[in-house]
């Protein structure tokens, strides 16, 4: 399980850790890659391994996810997972994704999720969007060994790809190269994922108050560049 962190309290990593930590399937070891910042509480957690990186990439987590994933793959861990700090499992995701993978002998593995409030941890409903075939965020993969090849398409990108700032949208790139290549996938349909949103289209599909941290992703065809702005603008 690879978890990328930046600024995010340590709360919430503590939360992320522990959803982790309460898995049905208990096989599981936990490494959190430091984006140019050190958590030095991480130290003495349980199953972890805790990995810092000298400076900040400022792409997401991209490049933290990469580099937890090869260390992952040196390490001959069997599978890969991601999970956002700000984000947490059901007790059965795991075992859930694992089992199907084996039964099915897919390659790739994806779940459903849940879309939760950032302030309040309410739970907005199960995501429409993440259903195995036109999406899939980062949360919700399981990369058995076969698959760790694609996770290249992550964070090895030309300059003018890292210019464009095409990391906003990085899971869709990932699920792109996924879909264009031939590896076998299949899809859970159980949510097992909670994800806290604050992209405003999430609000506005479910008719809720967009709320005032609410932002939106938008190509600036003058930069050039894809950005994320505050919905309010």
């Amino acid at each position: 399980m690879v978890t990328p962190y930046f600024e995010e309290p340590i709360e919430k990593l503590a939360r992320c850790h522990r959803s982790v930590l309460d898995q049905s399937y208990k096989d599981v070891i936990h490494i959190f890659v430091g984006d140019g910042r050190r958590q030095e509480d991480i130290d003495s957690w349980p199953r972890t391994q805790h990995i810092t990186l000298p400076l900040p990439h400022s792409d997401f987590g991209d490049t933290p996810r990469l580099i937890g994933a090869a260390s992952a793959a040196g390490l001959q861990f069997e599978a890969v997972l991601f999970l956002d700090a700000d984000n947490w499992y059901a007790e059965n995701h795991i075992e859930t994704l694992y089992s199907l993978g084996r039964s099915s002998g897919a390659d790739v593995v994806t779940s459903s999720r849940y879309l939760c409030r950032p302030d309040t941890g309410e739970v907005l409903g199960v995501c429409t969007e993440c259903d195995g075939l036109n999406f899939v965020d980062s949360n919700c993969y399981m990369f058995f060994d076969s698959a760790f090849y694609i996770l290249s398409a992550w964070g090895l990108r030309g300059n003018s790809a890292v210019r464009s700032g095409v990391s906003v949208i990085g899971d869709r790139v990932l699920w792109h190269a996924i879909q264009n290549s031939n590896l076998q996938r299949t899809h859970s349909m159980r949510p097992t994922v909670f994800y806290e949103t604050s992209f405003a289209a999430h609000y506005l599909a479910r008719g809720i108050d967009v709320p005032g941290f609410a932002k939106v992703i938008r190509y600036d065809k003058n930069q050039n560049r894809y950005c994320i702005e505050p919905y309010a603008g």
